[in-house]
């Protein structure tokens, strides 16, 4: 845990600086059945200030059955965008992402490729921030930070997931400083086109349908060591509502944790044991401890390496931390994380009304 803090010093923030438009991207939205989300995003990369000339808008129907493709269609044809684009998901593999993105790189006409989500928004200024840091670092793979927002800051379930998220950015971070990247959100993640097809695309993990982020990430660093980056500029912010409900919550992190065994790098399993054996502890501590103040010994100093680790983003990301909702989640969080680790070892999850076996 000290070597992550360490690690997320070594990442300095990226500030923008006035270079002529170089690259050229293809934004990259796979969607299904997102009608409430869309409008949200499509008014966010509207306001996009990049020049049009250098980039495009790739939106992949996956079997949508509400209104998505109409609301999509009514803003193109309102907009008169000729650069943005409706394709239709070819499904190849058991990862219906995995396929829509892989379809939008077969379509694509540019040299960097910019995955998001349909439930997701950034900036006007991203692509401006990702073209500068891909001119100064020449990378093969860029990250950049996803945050939750929502309405109501002060409910429980949503700081639970604001922080949970916070701490995830973190790490990400850790990992790139120090040279084992590990984590990315396949949200806000740009990649050359090129490589991609290097380390031929989603190939030997296709089969899980989660990780077009995280496995591809992992096949770039062993392919280009020191070719990865993270762009920490606010510029580059993706942000995201939280859910509305503690099931859907579940559903979302089983669908996260079910790919860890599929890792190949030691360093990421680890930490998740250190992690989950740390959780673990409290829980335990509770039943095998005789006196209570070896019980509140472990929670403070859980407390005080999480609080480390997280404070650290806070202030970078703009995201007021609040320590007495932070005290209640830790204790939740255990109980939480079992819950999430035996139904992503023995169980099957839904997403975007389908079901998913690990």
């Amino acid at each position: 845990m000290a070597g992550l803090v360490l690690g997320y010093h070594k990442v300095g923030e990226f500030y923008r600086e006035n270079v002529l438009p170089k690259n050229t991207f293809s934004i990259v939205v796979p969607f299904r059945n997102e009608a409430e989300n869309l409008p949200r995003l499509l008014n966010a990369l509207f306001k996009e200030t990049y020049p049009k000339e250098l980039y495009e808008i790739l939106f992949i129907n996956d079997s949508s059955e509400d209104d998505s493709v109409k609301i999509i269609e009514d803003f193109i044809s309102t907009n008169k965008l000729d650069h943005w684009k409706i394709l239709n998901n070819q499904r190849k593999s058991s990862s219906p992402k995995k396929d829509a993105i892989t379809t939008a790189i077969l379509s694509s006409k540019t040299d960097w490729i910019l995955t998001t989500d349909a439930d997701c928004y950034a900036l006007e200024n991203r692509l401006s921030a990702f073209d500068a840091f891909i001119q100064k670092t020449n990378p093969v793979m860029v990250a950049a930070p996803v945050i939750f927002v929502s309405n109501n800051k002060n409910s429980l379930l949503n700081q639970l997931q604001i922080q949970e998220a916070l701490s995830l950015a973190t790490v990400t971070v850790a990992g790139f400083g120090l040279k084992m990247p590990f984590m990315c959100n396949g949200a806000n993640l740009a990649y050359q086109k090129k490589a991609f097809f290097d380390v031929n695309g989603f190939h030997g993990n296709d089969s899980i349908a989660s990780g077009d982020d995280v496995f591809l990430l992992q096949k770039m660093h062993e392919k280009y060591p020191g070719k990865t980056g993270f762009l920490k500029s606010r510029d580059a912010i993706v942000y995201t509502q939280t859910e509305s409900s503690f099931q859907k919550i579940i559903r979302q992190r089983v669908r996260w944790a079910s790919k860890t065994t599929a890792y190949k790098t030691v360093f990421p399993k680890l930490l998740g044991i250190a992690v989950f054996m740390m959780n673990l502890c409290i829980l335990m501590s509770v039943f095998l401890l005789p006196e209570w103040w070896w019980i509140l010994g472990i929670f403070i100093l859980k407390l005080f390496i999480d609080a480390t680790l997280m404070l650290q983003s806070a202030g970078f990301l703009k995201i007021r931390f609040h320590f007495l909702l932070f005290i209640v989640n830790s204790v939740l969080y255990p109980f939480f994380m079992l819950i999430i680790f035996f139904k992503s070892i023995f169980g099957k999850y839904e997403w975007k009304g389908r079901s998913f076996k690990k």
